[in-house]
C-alpha cells in the first residue's frame, strides 16, 4: 500500500499576472498531521483550494491514492448563519454531508459535550464568542467523520484551553488513521503537531519534510543572540551557519551537529567581549525566519 494519501505533482496556478504557486510538489503521509506554512501572500489559501478540486491548477496535477476519500474542510473565514441556532446549524451541515437529520443531530450533541458547549446548544450563534464559534466550525467540518480533514487557521480566535482540546482532537483523528493538513502561522502549534511540514514563500516550495529533516536543510540547533557589540565575525567561526542583525542584536544560527560549548570557548579564546548573550535551541519560527530571509536576500 503506498504510505502517502496525495500526490502533488509539480502544480502551478496563477491570477492573471500573479504567479500564486510554481511548480509545487510535495507528498501528504497517510495518518499523519502535515503543516503547510508561510507567509501572507505565500500561496497557503490557493494550494488548499486546489487539493480540495475548488480550484484547478493550470499546470501540474493532485492524486489521491484513496477512493473514495470523506473530505471536510475548515476555511479560515466563518460561514456559520448568526440567526439560527447552534444545533440547528450543525445538524444542518451534517446533512448536507450526507447524514440523516437524526444521526447529525445525535452527532452534534456528542461533539457540543465533547467541546463543552452543550448548554448552548438552543442558543443563537451570534450569541456565541468568537472562539466558541470557531470550535462550531470545528465540529461541522468533524460530523462526518472525513477521512482527510483541511483546517485553514483552526487556532483562531481560540484562548489556552480551546487550543488545546482542538490539539487533543486533531491528534485523536491520527491516532485513528486520518489524515489531517492544517495551515497556520502559529508556528508553535505545528511544531507540536505536525509529523511534514511544508513551507512556501512566494508559490514556491523552500522547504519541506519533518522538523528534524528542516533542521538538516538549514542547519539549526542553536540560536545565540548577542548584543550589538559582538563582531560579525563570528559567521567565520566553526559550526556557524548563518547569521542576521535586528533590533540592535546579532543572532547567529549553530548547525545541528556544532557543539554549543565549543562555541563559547572559542569566543572566549579570541578574546572577543560580548555584554549580552543569549542560548535557546533553534524553533521552528527561527529555521522558517532564517530561510526565508535568506531566500529573499539572494534574489534580492
Amino acid at each position: 500500500m503506498n504510505e502517502n494519501l496525495i500526490e502533488v505533482i509539480s502544480v502551478t496556478k496563477s491570477f492573471r499576472s500573479l504567479k500564486a504557486l510554481h511548480k509545487v510538489s510535495f507528498s501528504v503521509p497517510r495518518s499523519s498531521i502535515f503543516g503547510v506554512l508561510g507567509p501572507n501572500g505565500s500561496g497557503k489559501t490557493t494550494l488548499l483550494r486546489i487539493l480540495l478540486g475548488l480550484i484547478t491548477p493550470d499546470e501540474g496535477k493532485v492524486k489521491f491514492q484513496r477512493e473514495p476519500c470523506r473530505v471536510s474542510y475548515l476555511p479560515e473565514e466563518r460561514g456559520l448563519y448568526q440567526d439560527l441556532e447552534v444545533l440547528r446549524v450543525i445538524t444542518y451541515f451534517g446533512e448536507l454531508k450526507g447524514l440523516n437529520r437524526c444521526t447529525a443531530r445525535k452527532l452534534g450533541k456528542e461533539w457540543l459535550d465533547r467541546f463543552d458547549l452543550s448548554l448552548w446548544g438552543h442558543r443563537k450563534i451570534q450569541e456565541l464568542s468568537k472562539g466558541s464559534q470557531q470550535k462550531i466550525q470545528l465540529i461541522i467540518s468533524l460530523i462526518n467523520d472525513p477521512d482527510f480533514l483541511v483546517l485553514d487557521e483552526p487556532f483562531s480566535g481560540l484562548d489556552p484551553l480551546g487550543v488545546r482540546e482542538v490539539i487533543d482532537v486533531l491528534l485523536g483523528l491520527k491516532r485513528r488513521g486520518k489524515t489531517v493538513l492544517l495551515s497556520t502561522h502559529q508556528m508553535a502549534h505545528a511544531e507540536a503537531l505536525c509529523d511534514t511540514l511544508l513551507l512556501l514563500d512566494r508559490g514556491e516550495v523552500l522547504l519541506s519534510g519533518s522538523r528534524a529533516s528542516i533542521l538538516q536543510q538549514v542547519g539549526g540547533g542553536y540560536t545565540v543572540t548577542v548584543s550589538d557589540t559582538g563582531p560579525e565575525s563570528l559567521i567565520a567561526f566553526p559550526g556557524v551557519s548563518g547569521i542576521s542583525r535586528n533590533d540592535q542584536k546579532i543572532t547567529l544560527y549553530l548547525g545541528e551537529n556544532a557543539s554549543l560549548l565549543d562555541f563559547l570557548n572559542l569566543v572566549y579564546q579570541k578574546g572577543i567581549s560580548l555584554t549580552a548573550v543569549s542560548i535557546a535551541p533553534t524553533s521552528l519560527d527561527t529555521l522558517f525566519v532564517k530561510a526565508i530571509t535568506e531566500r529573499r536576500g539572494w534574489q534580492n
